[in-house]
């Protein structure tokens, strides 16, 4: 019951992220956590990618930097 909870809690912070967020994470993901490859991927500045990487950190709770955060994320 607790797993499923967690699950709940988890998906509920997801559903927080606007699809631009979240294609942006998937490219992310796409280019192996690499920022400049990523930020070259979208055609954005570095520094917008990591302000946007921050919003997911603050609505989810989950650092896409940090590999275990990433890693729960991607799954």
């Amino acid at each position: 019951m607790a797993r499923l909870i967690a699950l709940v809690r988890f998906v509920t912070k997801l559903a927080q992220l606007s699809d631009k967020l979240l294609q942006m994470l998937e490219v992310f993901f796409d280019c192996n956590l690499q920022l400049n490859a990523c930020a070259n991927a979208m055609q954005i500045h570095r520094h917008t990618l990591k302000y946007r990487l921050n919003q997911i950190t603050d609505l989810t709770g989950y650092n896409p930097l940090n590999f275990e955060d990433a890693f729960t994320l991607k799954v």
